[in-house]
């Protein structure tokens, strides 16, 4: 689920993690380990190649002066006939890809996606000694009794020393098992690959940063000497799954701009929406509306009038010539908001109480994206930046596209601006449940990349969104204080971008606000 090769920097990060917190368990940076990483992901949205449990091993590399340690590490993944080998070193990322016919091919990261690399020795530093710890609804059991609580990100893990065996970290998402080893793991060989290193200077790991755990030659340190703060009592949190907390009804999903192929029946599968099949457990049933919102406006009338068609048909209960959608749920990202509210304000079909709208990454003021494609297509002097523009479609733009320029600027028109302002009303009246984001660092994905970059070159007046939808737009004059950013509420501010909203990437290891998938599992 959510295959990306890219994304697989995030095993990484989880490794720079697991490393991170043995402490280089040491008097001395010579007593580093090598170690086995056991991992064991909760959710289905997280696997590696299909993978739920795997083991990464790695190696410390000391500087040439023994005042630092670097981690060499690799794992493996058997996907049918295919090998999958991610290997980090001399800081360098390489993901090879081996066929059955003997064929390779190889990747290496981008130093752009080690943004967390940044949160692990602050997150170490800030270490709190607990006394008891639940992690999803079980309580851990430390024989050691040395627990530590540390916030990497702004996901919470619990660390169980083990003296000189290893250590557990918890999470609930993860847990990882750590092993010390005696000899050195077996390292891959690869075939010479030519990468630009990832970090430009080692990274160093200090000793006091990461005193956390238990060496295998002295015993864990005093609390004064790690400096923590002591908590008394029990630390819980973590739910691995969630259940339908109301009446399981069909679920309609509804796609934004730049859809070319419209399809007359709904769709099983969508490639607009990541799988969310073993993830929606109110949804009884999962359809895919698939529209031509390229070349047609999201105010177009026979849009508007078949997508009341596909919702209407979705249970028995609607009231089809009535017009009225019942028991349904309806799940639009992007444009497809905009659709649904236009529809309903221009009285196409209405919404009973007994539905449910679920909203992400609307542009209900429109996007500046759009504002900004039709400058590039027009402006003969920026035909260099037309690469970009696969996230936004290609020159010349679509109607689509111009139909979400942004409310009251120079590419919206009167008549337009009434729309939106109808539709916001109807938005602000149904929407049951709604996802947007003040920043687009998102997951680790194929597309993180290319939606930083997008929402560094628009001018979205404001650092607050997806890369392409800022949260101002999202909210669509609900109150800024109607959001938090915690994905167990119904009005979520996440870290997203307009790719992660759409579930198209799963969700992120280490970040409470980078969770969608888990968002909408336990929504309703």
């Amino acid at each position: 689920m959510w295959p990306s090769t890219p994304r697989l920097i995030a095993l990484g990060l989880l490794v720079t993690l697991a490393i991170a917190v043995t402490a280089v368990s040491a008097t001395t940076l010579t007593d580093a380990r090598p170690l086995r990483l056991h991992f064991t992901l909760k959710r289905s949205s997280m696997t590696m190649y299909g993978h739920l449990e795997f083991d990464v091993f790695a190696n410390p590399v000391l500087s040439a002066d023994n005042t630092a340690v670097r981690y060499d590490g690799y794992a493996t993944f058997k996907e049918g006939t295919t090998k999958h080998t991610i290997v980090m070193v001399d800081g360098i990322a390489y993901f090879v890809t081996s066929n059955a016919d003997g064929t390779e091919t190889a990747e290496c990261s981008s130093s752009s996606s080690l943004a967390l690399l940044n949160y692990i020795i602050p997150a170490l530093n800030g270490a709190t000694a607990i006394s008891s710890a639940t992690v999803d609804d079980k309580k851990i059991t430390c024989s050691s009794g040395d627990l530590l609580k540390v916030v990497l990100g702004d996901a919470t893990f619990v660390i169980c020393a083990s003296g000189s065996s290893g250590f557990i970290v918890y999470g609930s998402d993860l847990d990882i098992s750590v092993k010390y080893l005696d000899h050195p793991p077996p390292r891959p060989l690869l075939i010479a690959r030519i990468c630009v290193k990832m970090w430009g200077r080692t990274l160093s790991v200090a000793l006091a940063a990461l005193a956390l755990t238990a060496s295998a030659t002295s015993s864990l340190p005093n609390q004064h000497e790690r400096a923590l703060e002591a908590e008394a009592g029990m630390w819980s949190f973590g739910s691995t799954a969630c259940k339908c907390k109301s009446t399981p009804r069909p679920c309609l999903f509804i796609h934004g701009e730049n859809n070319e192929k419209e399809e007359k029946a709904l769709q099983t599968k969508s490639d607009k929406f990541g799988d969310m099949t073993d993830r929606a457990p109110c949804c009884s049933t999962i359809k895919y509306a698939s529209l031509d919102t390229k070349t047609v406006r999201w105010t177009d009338e026979t849009l508007q009038e078949t997508v009341c068609k596909h919702a209407l048909s979705m249970s028995e209960s609607s009231e089809a010539d009535e017009g009225l959608i019942k028991d349904t749920i309806l799940v639009t990202h992007s444009m497809g908001a905009l659709i649904v509210a236009g529809a309903v304000a221009n009285e196409k079909c209405s919404i009973d109480n007994s539905t449910t709208w679920v909203s992400m990454s609307a542009p209900m003021n429109g996007t500046m994206a759009s504002n900004y494609v039709q400058d590039i297509c027009t402006d003969d002097d920026t035909q260099a930046f037309r690469n970009i523009l696969t996230l936004l479609g290609k020159c010349p733009v679509g109607a689509g596209m111009k139909s979400i320029a942004y409310m009251g600027g120079k590419y919206s028109t009167m008549a337009l601006n009434k729309a939106y302002v109808a539709a916001q009303k109807v938005y602000r009246k149904h929407v049951s449940a709604a996802m947007c984001s003040n920043d687009d660092i998102g997951t680790v994905s194929i597309d993180q990349t290319s939606y930083l970059y997008l929402g560094s070159k628009i001018e979205h007046g404001t650092n607050e969104h997806d890369g392409m939808v800022t949260f101002e737009s999202c909210r669509g004059g609900l109150p800024e204080t109607q959001f938090s950013d915690s994905y167990e509420d119904r009005f979520y501010v996440s870290k997203c971008n307009h790719a992660d909203t759409a579930f198209l990437h799963g969700d992120s290891y280490f970040r409470d606000t980078i969770k969608p998938v888990n968002w909408f599992e336990c929504l309703l």
